[in-house]
């Protein structure tokens, strides 16, 4: 694997105590708003054993609501797109370009290793390394180059393949996970800490008795044609705190991601409208 990185700043660990306080920041807005709807519904008497439905349904609408308003938001970023105001959420298109001089036309990568199990007639997937690697880059514009002072979210990039070289190199290095630990928790705690370049793996279980393991890797290459969105500052562009996997990306020009979250936006939001409406629809008939 590339050399140049062995200096690079080491990322926070997901460790037990990291853990804790990211979960419980990350959760607590939720579980405290699920446990005071329970807690009205319950009060006001309904009817049937499944009473509990209705404040699942409300919270899991107004989550994909709230989804949907994110990609509102880049879609009105898309939409503006020549519009750099400092603090402000942006988008920015262009090729990406590296900062440094490498061989090597991978800029960064994301890699999920998960076993597959055969259970009960089905297949299950269980995911056991999680790999990140990023080298200083920037996205190349008409006017400037903007550099990227975040790990670039690619999971609405297309997938791609990594060399088994750099496949058994990740996964030799993996830090071992509690053994609790989700997987979206401990992405999260290490993409907090990184700015411009890290190379580092996850393992989040042991080996056990797996009958075959599925790869999925998502790589931004030097010249790929991509759409950035970020907090505009001081020339660059920072990840937000909402956003905990970094800064979104996605493959295309503007026109064409323009057109696609437009899409995905109304879907969302439409599905988290059905939701809410059907737990108040719910909790009026158990209610009379």
């Amino acid at each position: 694997m590339e050399t140049e990185l062995q200096a690079a700043g080491t990322p926070p660990l997901p460790t037990l105590d990291a853990a804790i306080r990211t979960l419980v920041m990350r959760n607590l807005p939720w579980l405290g708003t699920t446990i005071i709807i329970s807690i009205i519904f319950w009060w006001l008497g309904p009817v049937g054993a499944a009473w509990w439905a209705v404040p699942v349904l409300l919270c899991a609408g107004l989550w994909l609501v709230l989804q949907g308003v994110d990609e509102r938001a880049d879609l009105k970023a898309i939409s503006n797109e020549e519009s750099l105001q400092e603090g402000q959420w942006v988008a920015i298109c262009g090729k990406a370009v590296a900062m440094e001089k490498t061989d090597s036309e991978i800029l960064a990568y994301r890699l999920e290793i998960y076993d597959r199990f055969l259970r009960n007639g089905g297949l299950t997937l269980r995911q056991r390394y999680d790999s990140f690697f990023l080298r200083p880059i920037a996205l190349e514009t008409d006017g400037s180059v903007v550099p990227l002072a975040g790990f670039p979210d690619m999971v609405h990039y297309h997938e791609g393949t990594l060399s088994d070289e750099m496949i058994a190199n990740a996964t030799a290095s993996a830090y071992q996970c509690p053994y609790w630990m989700p997987p979206y928790l401990g992405c999260e705690i290490t993409l907090s800490g990184v700015r411009d370049r890290v190379r580092t793996s996850l393992r989040y279980r042991d080996e056990e008795d797996a009958s075959d393991r599925e790869i999925k890797s998502r790589i931004l290459n030097a010249g790929d044609q991509i759409c950035v969105f970020g907090i505009w500052r001081d020339g660059e562009l920072h990840p937000s705190k909402k956003r905990p996997r970094g800064l979104p990306v996605h493959a295309g020009t503007a026109t064409q991601v323009r057109e696609h979250l437009g899409d995905t936006s109304k879907f969302v939001m439409g599905l988290g409208a059905v939701l809410l409406v059907s737990a108040l629809a719910w909790a009026i008939w158990s209610l009379i």
